[in-house]
Parts: structure tokens; C-alpha cells; sequence
């Protein structure tokens, strides 16, 4: 089915300026300068000093449809319980740089489904140019990107038209896809590990990138190859309270959202031993099953 839903619990900041680039680059785990003349957008986040999550986003470009192409300027998706936590951490990196950061009131839209593909300008359309020509790939969005982070996540772009064959969804049916998927965003991800929220299987984290915040931990983490939890999809048989995961009377790890009977966890990897079984947990009285998402390209 094609669909799209307004993602209402998301809010875009604009940084714009002959700074722009430099600030972000210091501070984003995926490559600014790589975007920076325009073209999709990337998934980055940023961290605290000691290398934890204080913020996920969306980073996309808006030289392409400014007219004065430039001055780089960016736009931010971020979740809007951690706007101001977003804003507030960009004041007070920019020091003397020269730069404006402030809010813009517009919708986020993600899009999935069949067309999609055609529409974010992965299929070039069939032509009679000869062999060997560079053929221009036409997008449905000008500000946006191709999700990075599944495929079954299709694009998200900022509000420019909306196909009308496409069918708008509530929220809800963006949010229980993405969960289903082990896909976390936004609140769930605050305070975790770059690695352990699957930001290195999601095209999330440039690990041939120079310095930025909170760098230090996460490249040791990598190049050490030890990461000890991941997020993953969990399956419940009721509802519950508890957020904390038990293997046989043992801490295994803990929920970090839940929506009905799906949810997602934090849960050591020592129980996710094969990918191809879940593993049975308590949360109090309630049964959960944790399982790796099919995308993983093998046990991290």
C-alpha cells in the first residue's frame, strides 16, 4: 500500500550561515561536508562528551532550493520533546561563528510503499539518449532524503506536495512499522550508545569522519569490536509496567517503548545467541520474546 503519514512529533531548526558546515561537522557522528552541496539528506546524531546519545536527527541540505546557493544552510528533524534540548546544545556550540539557528514551521512527511522508489529517483525512466549519457534522476522532493535506516521506510522529506496517490495514515501506522522493524527514534534513544542503537547498521555513523563530540567512545567501541546490548523488536503477551528484561532471574536488559503487543528492548546479545530464534523474557509477570531484526547482517 502507498502511504504517508505527518509526523507530528517531529520539528525542524534551521542552521544556516558561512558556519554551518564547520559547526555541524564538529559535532554530528555522520559526514556534513558530504552533503554539504546539497542533494539528500543523512541520519547523524549528537552526542554528549562522553560519547552518549542527547539527540537523534534527520540533517538535510537546503542549498538546492535557496536562491542564494552559497550560504549553506541545513535543516534539523528532531523530536519535538528534544527540540529544546537541540537548540540549546547548538547556542552554545556556536560561539562566535556566524550563523543563525532557528525554528521552522513545516511538516516532516514519510512516505512508503510500491511507488516510492520511482518517486525518490532511484529508477531513471526509460530513455533514447545514447549510450553513456549522464540522464538527470527526477525526485518527487526537493528537501529530504531516502531513509536510510530500512528500506521498507521509504523517504522523508520536508512538506513540499503530497502524490495524491498516496493515502495519508495517522502516525500510529508510521510508529508500529518502525518499532516492528527494531528501529528506534526520537526519546527512545537518549542516552544510549551510538552502537548499541544500531546507528552502525543504519548509515548512521561515519567511522572515517575527523573529530566531533563524543567521538572518543564510539570509535573505541568500534574498533575494539565489542558491543554487549543492541535495541531490538520485542513481542509481549499483555501489558505491563515493568521495564526491566529477566533471562531465568537474571538482568537481561530493558524496554524502551511499547505499543500493544510489540515493542522495543535493550537486551545483551549473550541471549540473542542465534538470529534466526527469539529469546523468552519476563517483564514482572509478563512475557516477552526479544529477537534480532532480519536486517542485521549477521550477529553484530
Amino acid at each position: 500500500m502507498n502511504s504517508f503519514a505527518r509526523l507530528s512529533n517531529r520539528k525542524l531548526l534551521r542552521v544556516s550561515g558561512q558556519d554551518a558546515t564547520k559547526l555541524l561537522q564538529g559535532l554530528v557522528t555522520n559526514q556534513i561536508e558530504r552533503i554539504q552541496n546539497g542533494g539528500d539528506g543523512l541520519l547523524a546524531c549528537f552526542l554528549t562528551p562522553q560519547g552518549r546519545i542527547l539527540f537523534d536527527s534527520f540533517i538535510y541540505p537546503e542549498r538546492d532550493v535557496l536562491e542564494s546557493k552559497n550560504t549553506p544552510s541545513y535543516l534539523i528533524d528532531v523530536n519535538q520533546d528534544l527540540f529544546q534540548t537541540a537548540r540549546d546544545h547548538l547556542t552554545k556550540y556556536k560561539l562566535r561563528s556566524k550563523l543563525v539557528i532557528e525554528p521552522v514551521d513545516k511538516y516532516i512527511i514519510q512516505q512508503w510503499g510500491p511507488k516510492t522508489e520511482r518517486l525518490s529517483g532511484s529508477v531513471v525512466q526509460e530513455t533514447h539518449l545514447p549510450h553513456g549519457s549522464i540522464i538527470p534522476r527526477d525526485k518527487f522532493y526537493h528537501i529530504g532524503c531516502k531513509d536510510p535506516r530500512h528500506p521498507s521506510l521509504g523517504i522523508r522529506f520536508v512538506d513540499d506536495k503530497l502524490p495524491t496517490s498516496f493515502s495519508e495514515q495517522p502516525l500510529d501506522v508510521y510508529e508500529r512499522m518502525r518499532v516492528s522493524l527494531g528501529i528506534a527514534e526520537g526519546t527512545e534513544l537518549v542516552n544510549g550508545l551510538p552502537l548499541e542503537s544500531n546507528l552502525d547498521l543504519m548509515n548512521g555513523v561515519d567511522f572515517r569522519k575527523g573529530c566531533y563530540l563524543g567521538q572518543e567512545l564510539t570509535i573505541r567501541t568500534y574498533h575494539t569490536g565489542v558491543t554487549r546490548k543492541r535495541i531490538v523488536p520485542l513481542e509481549l503477551d499483555g501489558p505491563t509496567a515493568e521495564t526491566e528484561l529477566l533471562f531465568e532471574g537474571k538482568k537481561a536488559g530493558k524496554i524502551l517503548k511499547t505499543i500493544d503487543n510489540i515493542g522495543l528492548g535493550l537486551v545483551r546479545l549473550e541471549y540473542l545467541s542465534t538470529l534466526d530464534k527469539p529469546v523468552h523474557l519476563l517483564a514482572g509477570s509478563t512475557q516477552v520474546k526479544a529477537y534480532a531484526p532480519t536486517w542485521w547482517p549477521q550477529a553484530p
